[in-house]
């Protein structure tokens, strides 16, 4: 269903001041030399970075999912 999100909570309203507030927060956290250019190697560094807290929200995303039940063989 468009504008739900797995599990059915509702993925809106989009507040653009919140949207623009996460992403100049982001961009400072990468921009390694407070320039505000981000260069690839600062962008790079930062994905590094936060590998651990990507995989631990998909682990945790995983958990929260019911495992799929197992397909019943076809019958021939």
């Amino acid at each position: 269903m468009p504008g739900t999100a797995r599990g059915g909570e509702s993925r809106f309203p989009i507040v653009i001041a919140d949207v623009e507030r996460r992403a100049n927060e982001a961009f400072t956290r990468m921009d390694a030399n407070h320039d505000g250019v981000l260069t690839q190697d600062e962008r790079r560094a930062a994905m590094r970075a936060n590998r651990p807290a990507v995989r631990q929200r998909h682990e945790q995303r995983r958990a929260r999912t019911p495992a799929a039940s197992p397909s019943a063989p076809a019958s021939e």
